[in-house]
């Protein structure tokens, strides 16, 4: 994770992804702070059981805000995701569900207000 000048949060994963794991990069907002998702790449194998993903709430009850299976580049647009309570976290999941290792990346970033 990485903040930009312009108070833009950057969540970015590009890893090789074990069999039947995740490889994620995740932030927690404040209590009060509004996130929306601004842009998104994904890319992962063309399989059934690989995606990329935005998750909110990570590690709790965890709602899938965004979520690609092979490959998305440049989408660009502004969709509110929550409101941050100081605990849930939001989270840039890579989710390799096949049996083998694959090459997996994304990022997304996030506008806090």
């Amino acid at each position: 994770m990485y903040i930009q000048s312009n108070g833009e949060i950057v969540l970015q994963v590009s890893s090789d992804v074990a069999t039947s794991t995740d490889a994620y990069d995740d932030y927690t907002p404040q209590s009060g702070d509004k996130i929306h998702l601004i842009s998104f790449d994904g890319e992962a194998a063309f399989t059934l059981n690989s995606v990329v993903k935005l998750v909110w709430d990570y590690g709790g009850s965890e709602e899938i805000a965004y979520a690609t299976k092979g490959s998305t580049a440049g989408m660009q647009f502004e969709y509110f995701i929550g409101t941050g309570d100081g605990t849930k976290k939001i989270a840039l999941v890579c989710s390799n569900g096949e049996s083998g290792t694959i090459v997996m990346s994304g990022r997304a970033k996030l506008r806090i207000t």
